[in-house]
């Protein structure tokens, strides 16, 4: 499986209720691929067509974005 069908099946699984939506650790660690590449595969993922929302969040005093596939 490529780093992008990794990325984009973790971001098609639904993230819970309380948090919509999976950081970047959480979609590497998920996906089991490195955290530096994440964003890059997103980026592929939008230029394939893929709507995929980033929403920004402070958590803990820092400033976190998380990201999820629209529908």
């Amino acid at each position: 499986m490529t780093q992008l069908t990794a990325v984009l099946k973790t971001l098609e699984k639904k993230a819970s209720k309380k948090t919509p939506g999976l950081s970047a650790d959480e979609i590497a660690l998920k996906a089991k691929v490195p955290r530096a590449t994440v964003s890059k595969r997103i980026s592929d993922l939008r230029k394939q067509g893929n709507t995929i929302y980033t929403n920004t969040r402070m958590v803990e005093g820092q400033v976190k974005h998380f990201y999820r596939m629209a529908g």
